[in-house]
């Protein structure tokens, strides 16, 4: 299998943009309110924080809104920041401490959902993420709904806001990390990959006159009980085009302790660790993960193909009903000559 892997750390910082751009940010966008939209779970009224414009779904945890974006000139770049925040329960704690698995995707009908930022909550503390998604722009239009979710099991819960700028590309493009691409096609959005539930192979269909396909790959792995597999103990995340493998590698963060100070709840065991420093499987609480991209050039040539996802060695359920789980979404960009 040849290895052309790319990591997609696509986190840019609003001081590097000006920059590299030349230009001045403008905020075209702000989603969720200017104080953040209550994420909550209620079963009993799953409506309790909803406004005009925003419903909830999955008993509170997903937060739905009409997307709208403008259309975008060819020298613009698009920049998103999320803002996440605990709701305060006294002046000494938080009504939601733990860490919880959340995104933002675009839902369009017939379509899988495309995860624009896909992330994990801190120990009960405040954080934003800056993400740059001018890769994006042909999939950013009017069509379609926000669904921003966090997994929480608490009422409140957290308040979350998206905020989308727009940068001139001025200068210098060569030192632009994101350019914008031809088309955008989502592949799979699947909440809980498990030992009994793989995605489905999904037949795309490559444009004509397409010269370079990227595949984006953004997955977490947990476990019901929090321990061992499948949140400690990563495994092989595959990727297969017409049958052949084109990825095959284990998500892995060794640098939780890097956000130690943005996890105020996070518990200190006797043996002196912190819950929040340990290695996982693609992820670290209080920030986002990236995207693994791949250049599948070669292995997408225009026309039609079909792609299959797998996790191997999942942990089964066990006989007190705990079981290892992959959060997993994907999607493909191009771009024509």
């Amino acid at each position: 299998m040849k290895m052309r892997l790319l990591l997609g750390f696509l986190i840019i910082s609003a001081s590097f943009i000006l920059t590299s751009s030349g230009s001045t940010p403008v905020t075209i966008m702000n989603f969720y309110g200017d104080l953040g939209h209550t994420i909550h779970f209620t079963p009993e009224d799953s409506t309790r924080y909803d406004t005009e414009d925003i419903r909830a779904e999955d008993k509170g945890r997903v937060a739905v809104m009409d997307a709208w974006f403008p259309n975008w000139s060819e020298s613009s770049r698009v920049f998103a920041t999320v803002y996440l925040n605990p709701i305060a329960k006294d002046s000494l704690t938080v009504w939601d401490k733990w860490d919880r698995a959340g995104s933002i995707r675009l839902s369009k009908p017939g379509q899988a959902d495309l995860e624009l930022a896909k992330f994990i909550t801190p120990y009960g503390g405040d954080v934003s993420f800056e993400i740059d998604l001018t890769h994006l722009k042909p999939y950013l239009t009017r069509e379609g709904e926000l669904k921003a979710f966090i997994d929480t099991w608490s009422s409140p819960g957290w308040k979350i806001q998206l905020n989308i700028c727009k940068f001139s590309l001025k200068g210098d493009k060569s030192k632009i990390d994101s350019l914008p691409s031809d088309w955008v096609l989502p592949l799979i959005y699947e909440e809980a990959v498990t030992a009994v539930h793989q995605p489905e192979p999904v037949h795309v269909s490559i444009p004509e006159g397409t010269y370079r396909t990227e595949l984006y790959y953004l997955v977490s792995g947990h476990c019901t009980d929090g321990t061992n597999a499948d949140e400690f103990e990563s495994k092989f995340n595959v990727v297969k085009v017409d049958g052949r493998e084109v990825l095959r590698y284990k998500p892995w963060r060794n640098d939780c302790t890097d956000f130690r100070d943005i996890n105020p709840f996070t518990r200190h065991w006797p043996d002196g660790t912190w819950s929040s420093d340990y290695s996982r499987s693609g992820w670290c609480p209080g920030d986002w993960v990236r995207p693994m991209v791949t250049d599948l050039r070669m292995d997408l040539l225009p026309g039609d193909h079909t792609m299959e996802f797998s996790i191997e060695d999942v942990r089964p359920r066990d006989e007190n009903d705990h079981y290892g789980y992959w959060r997993v979404s994907a999607y493909l960009v191009g771009w024509k000559e």
